[in-house]
């Protein structure tokens, strides 16, 4: 619960309410209105309680600020070869149910970044929208990504279009 001062120097903490509402005046101060926290999150395939309150805490601190969205991971702890599709979207399904549920009275949107095999998944990713049944989980649109991932340009396109209603917050370089 660390980030960086826009002005410089120390790392500022945010593990209370008064700390978060402090960042946000700093924000405010120095004429920034920040779109989103990005989270390096990982939904554990064993312990789910770590991910779950982290982004849950995440989510709460990034309503307060006035964000809209963050940005959270696709990514499982111990996702490997030997477990299938199907297993990772059902693990990261019901840890996002788990965080919806933390912050409920919240509308903070929750866009998965598409990082590794079920990012970059056009599948894995539309499953689990579907699966969460929720408007507030969708993508943060990586477009690089996709093409690094090995998907040609002429899919890379398809993908982006398919995404495009589910967009939460998007990632954009060249």
């Amino acid at each position: 619960m660390q980030v960086s001062s826009v002005t410089g120097g120390d790392k500022l903490t945010l593990d209370s309410e008064k700390a978060v509402d402090s960042y946000k005046k700093h924000l405010e101060r120095n004429g920034i209105k920040p779109a989103g926290f990005l989270l390096g999150a990982s939904f554990s395939l064993t312990d789910a309680d770590l991910g779950v309150d982290w982004v849950a805490t995440a989510t709460k601190a990034a309503a307060q600020i006035g964000m809209k969205a963050i940005r959270i991971d696709s990514i499982l702890v111990g996702d490997n070869a030997e477990v299938t599709v199907e297993q990772r979207r059902d693990c990261f399904v019901e840890r996002l149910k788990r965080v919806l549920d933390a912050t409920s009275d919240l509308e903070v949107g929750l866009g998965i970044e598409n990082h590794g095999r079920g990012g970059n998944n056009l599948e894995y990713l539309l499953g689990v929208f579907e699966n969460v049944g929720s408007d507030r989980i969708g993508s943060t649109m990586d477009m690089g990504n996709f093409y690094w991932s090995g998907l040609p340009i002429s899919e890379v396109y398809t993908t982006l279009e398919t995404l495009a209603p589910h967009t939460k917050h998007t990632h954009v370089k060249n």
